[in-house]
């Protein structure tokens, strides 16, 4: 409540109203430290939450296989074909043209300097293959999927030949363009 003090000299009374204190200021550092514990303990909560759950599997990721049978988890290793393999195919109307862009997976990263060492004849048989296509073999997706395997096949012939061991698991087209 407002003060009221008398003035000697004059003999009137004045209101003195009390300081505002710096409440509003200390009710914004007040919220600001609350929405910060939010913060803290919403980011604490779901750290905990993701750990507890990566505990829970074994390193095959799966949560139900029985604690003798862990297996070790593979990382796959990614190959890109450079540059893309261009060839000419036969059309419906003459003679059309391919380009694709390659990637092979392995989970053996040995198996990448070998790609590499027998990259001359892969590309020359994956350039005899895909030349031999006609448009009926590549236009469906089901098509596609026949070739990535029949090419898949056609580079663990060579590795099998060159190395002894198949060591490409997957094909991968990343670009496939016909003109």
């Amino acid at each position: 409540m407002a003060k009221a003090e008398k003035n000697s000299e004059d003999g009137e009374t004045a209101v003195v109203k009390p300081t505002a204190k710096k409440s509003g200021a200390i009710k914004y550092v007040l919220i600001g430290v609350g929405a910060l514990l939010l913060v803290a303990l919403s980011i604490g909560g779901s750290m905990y939450m993701a750990k507890s759950m990566l505990a829970s599997k074994d390193s095959t990721g799966d949560a139900h296989a029985p604690e003798g049978e862990k297996k070790e988890q593979k990382v796959p290793v990614y190959f890109a074909f450079e540059p893309p393999i261009v060839v000419n195919f036969k059309g419906a109307t003459g003679m059309r043209f391919l380009q694709v862009t390659l990637e092979v997976m392995t989970y053996d990263p040995a198996i990448v300097p070998k790609i590499q060492t027998h990259m001359p004849i892969i590309r020359n048989n994956l350039i005899f293959f895909l030349s031999g296509l006609s448009i009926d073999d590549i236009s469906t997706p089901e098509g596609k999927v026949k070739v990535r395997a029949d090419a898949l096949a056609e580079i663990q012939k060579v590795m099998v030949e060159r190395t002894g061991q198949p060591g490409v698991e997957e094909l991968y087209f990343t670009s496939f363009v016909m003109q």
